[in-house]
């Protein structure tokens, strides 16, 4: 359905769809086009409508944030653009001592993605979610797969399957699950 024919039809209460009148037509069209510029103040979302949102991952470690957002920052060419401690925030006095150097709050681009973190007492590993990297070449997967797989836990050891050229499950040493995968007919030149 094209996108002025669909700003035009809405719902009405009761469920049923119904054609708003020509100054409703007039502000839902301003509403759009505000939006298509990207000003989305007063403008509510339609569902499914994901343009103006980022996805994001956010991963709490048992004290072990900054060694892990370190290693991946210096093995896996991240960067780390925020790490804040909970002695950084103002007020101190509800700060236990054992927490004054733990990681209230860090953020590591990745990849083109964001992963965030946190220093939670008694955070335990990931279960039943994975980061995935997808990488350029089996030599790379490989290289990464050892790296985040020394002191961790192997679920799926890296080896080709019928949907990847390499492919494997692993938690590394900091609790984080990682899916690494390279596709099929997926070198690229650097």
């Amino acid at each position: 359905m094209p996108i002025q024919r669909y700003l035009f039809i809405r719902r009405s209460s009761g469920g049923a769809q119904e054609r708003p009148t020509p100054a409703q037509q007039q502000e839902m069209y301003a509403a759009y086009s505000r939006t298509a510029a990207g000003d989305v103040r007063g403008v509510r979302r339609v569902a499914g409508d994901c343009r103006h949102m980022k996805l994001d991952v956010y991963v709490n470690y048992p004290g072990t944030c900054e060694a892990a957002f370190r290693f991946y920052e210096r093995e896996l060419g991240g960067k780390i653009t925020l790490l804040t401690r909970h002695e950084d925030q103002p007020n101190q006095a509800n700060v236990p001592a054992n927490l004054k150097k733990a990681i209230l709050h860090a953020r590591l681009e990745i990849g083109g993605t964001v992963l965030m973190g946190a220093d939670i007492p008694g955070a335990e590993p990931m279960r039943s979610a994975y980061l995935t990297l997808t990488l350029d070449s089996a030599k790379e997967a490989e290289r990464v797969y050892a790296l985040l797989a020394e002191g961790g836990q192997i679920f799926m050891k890296m080896e080709q399957t019928f949907f990847a050229n390499r492919f494997a499950m692993l938690r590394d040493r900091f609790g984080t699950s990682w899916m690494l995968l390279h596709e099929a007919g997926a070198d690229r030149k650097p």
